[in-house]
Parts: structure tokens; C-alpha cells; sequence
């Protein structure tokens, strides 16, 4: 079987970003919108210092150039890094709630107080939504990236499920749990150990615990069912866990 590969972008409406919307006007321009601002790829082809020359109203620049390159790709990013963002935008490219990022927004803003030209919160504050400067945009889903990424290494591993080790027709003398029985499901929920001591026979149950009152062996499945045995002598088909 063959696969094909993903062709790289080659126009700006060829990439794709949450909240964004890529339309060429008139001429070689492409328009990148997000939360009403709008920046503007020029289509350079053929020249050296790149193919798209991009330019924001938000640049910051001389004559608001942000770059030149020839990755568009590159260049819708660099247009996006200037233009302001709603932040329910930005909690759905990471993935989180607009409470998430406005706790970002929050923590940013104390430590860029003081600095006016950076500032984190823009022009509109809508109801349950805000919307911020492109710079803060990028910084806070940058810090939403690393706690995502903290909060997954402080998670523990999940244990691996025990599997039955080598089965043996035995006693349960010195059996410990967690530990395998074979046997089969009757009707009515009853659960019986295989008896045919030449092969094993059924399926296995994990047992949790083992235990013996008045001479007779009862166990306890991993689900908390309690199961009557037979008496000490009686013999299974039983695996330890591992």
C-alpha cells in the first residue's frame, strides 16, 4: 500500500488557522483576518528578499513591514503575531476554557505593568470574552503549552494490567493475591473453576484476595465478587499475576 504525502502550502489560503480567515482581494494580496484586524501578505514572486512581504497595521515597524520570506506558512504566523486575538480563539487552539486563558492574561499583564506599549488586554472587552494584543496572544499560549505539558509529566504512569503468568494444577497452600483462577461463567453470574486437571480449561479471573473460614477457601474477584471455593485440599488451575 502507498501513501501520499501532504503537499506543502504553496498560497496563504492554504494554511489554516483557528479564527483566522485567508481570502486573496484584488491584484497579488492576501488578506489574513482574526477578531476584525486584518494584516496583508504581497504576493513577491521572483523576488530575492522573499516571496511574501507581510504587513500589519500592528507591525510596530518601519512602514509596518513585519518580514519577508518565501514559507507562507511563515508568513501567515508572523501576520498572526501582530494581530490582536479573542482569547475564546485561543482556548480553542489549545484546548482549554476562555477562564484558562484570561488566568494567563491576568498573570501577564502584572508582570508587564508599568510598560504601556505592551499592552495585554486590546481594544474590545466583550461579555464572557476579551480580546487581546497579538504579542500577549502569543506569550500566553506559549505558557498554556508549558502547563499542559507540566500537568501531563506530574501525572503518574499508568499501571500496566496484570496478566497470568504459567498456569499449574495446584492447592491455593501459599497462593498469593493478586493472582489468576481458571474457569467459566454460569448462569446466574456464578463463576466456576476449571476441572480438568490434564489442560486448563475456561478463562482467567483476577483474583485480589484469598482467604479460608471453617476449612472452606473463598476468593475475591478484581470487580469485588466474593467466590466459594472448596475445602483446603481442593485443586485449581491457577497462575500467578505478573
Amino acid at each position: 500500500m502507498t501513501t501520499t504525502a501532504t503537499a506543502p502550502a504553496a498560497v496563504p489560503s492554504d494554511v489554516t488557522r483557528p479564527g483566522v480567515k485567508i481570502r486573496k482581494d484584488m491584484g497579488m494580496q492576501w488578506h489574513v483576518e482574526r477578531a476584525g484586524h486584518r494584516a496583508v501578505l504581497f504576493d513577491e514572486e521572483g523576488m530575492k528578499r522573499g516571496r511574501w512581504a507581510v504587513w500589519s497595521p500592528f507591525a510596530g515597524t518601519p512602514q509596518g513591514i513585519v518580514l519577508f520570506t518565501d514559507d507562507v506558512k511563515e508568513a501567515v504566523d508572523a501576520a498572526l503575531a501582530t494581530l490582536p486575538a479573542l482569547a475564546s480563539t485561543l482556548a480553542e487552539t489549545a484546548g482549554v476554557t476562555v477562564a484558562d486563558v484570561m488566568e494567563e492574561a491576568a498573570a501577564l499583564a502584572e508582570e508587564w505593568k508599568g510598560q504601556p506599549r505592551r499592552l495585554v488586554l486590546h481594544a474590545k472587552v466583550l461579555k464572557g470574552d476579551a480580546e487581546l494584543s497579538g504579542p500577549a496572544a502569543l506569550l500566553i499560549l506559549e505558557a498554556l503549552a508549558t502547563r499542559a505539558a507540566e500537568a501531563s509529566a506530574e501525572e503518574p504512569a499508568e499501571e500496566a494490567a496484570p496478566v497470568p503468568g504459567e498456569p499449574e494444577w495446584r492447592t491455593l497452600k501459599g497462593m498469593a493475591a493478586p493472582c489468576f483462577l481458571y474457569g467459566t461463567e454460569r448462569d446466574g453470574g456464578r463463576w466456576w473453576p476449571a476441572g480438568d486437571r490434564k489442560q486448563v480449561t475456561g478463562e482467567p479471573l483476577l483474583i485480589t484476595r484469598l482467604w479460608t473460614d471453617r476449612g472452606m477457601r473463598y476468593a475475591e474477584d478484581v470487580n469485588g465478587r466474593e467466590i466459594p471455593l472448596f475445602g483446603a485440599a481442593g485443586k485449581y488451575w491457577a497462575a500467578p499475576a505478573r
